[in-house]
């Protein structure tokens, strides 16, 4: 999804080939867990990576709830 406030509106879109994530944990003694781990000299830690799959677009069926046509009988009357 990109900037739908742009030109293109819902059609805009952005891609990106990857994530890094990193994991904080911290302990009743206040110790401080890093995953991946690193040394203090770093000013970025390295990162677990991941990527995915291109897709265009998502498999969808579109399909009225139940409570819609519960809903359209009781405004009807």
């Amino acid at each position: 999804m990109g900037d739908i406030w742009a030109s293109n509106g819902l059609k805009s879109d952005q891609s990106i080939s990857e994530i890094g994530v990193s994991f904080v944990s911290y302990t009743e003694d206040d110790q401080t867990i890093l995953l991946p781990s690193h040394n203090e000299e770093e000013i970025t830690p390295t990162l677990y990576k991941h990527t995915w799959a291109t897709w265009n677009e998502p498999h969808f069926k579109e399909r009225l709830k139940q409570s819609y046509f519960i809903m359209k009988d009781t405004f009807a009357e």
